[in-house]
């Protein structure tokens, strides 16, 4: 029976959920407090293991890539905030 709870433990050690999408809805109104509309859309897990999960956001009419940091077990979190994706995607607005 022991071995079956270590087990269990060591599996879910390993894999870091991201809980929700609060944390990078507030972490973008903190760098647009005036915006009418923040959607955003995040995974579920961290696919790259970085310690994030990768987010889309459209804050009025900008879309964003961003990635907010996961939970691990035991509520821990090893990053500290969201950051802008390294490979973030610009919008032209010329036509």
């Amino acid at each position: 029976m022991r071995q079956i709870i270590l087990f269990t433990l060591l599996l879910a050690a390993c894999v870091a959920r991201h809980e929700g999408t609060a944390d990078a809805r507030a972490w973008l109104k903190t760098f647009y407090p005036r915006a009418k509309e923040v959607i955003v859309q995040c995974q579920e897990y961290d696919t790259d293991r970085n310690g994030y999960a990768s987010c889309t956001a459209k804050v009025d009419d900008k879309m964003l890539a961003i990635e907010c940091p996961v939970r691990r077990p035991f509520g821990c979190y090893y990053n500290a905030d969201c950051r802008l994706a390294k490979s973030t995607f610009v919008q032209n607005d010329e036509n």
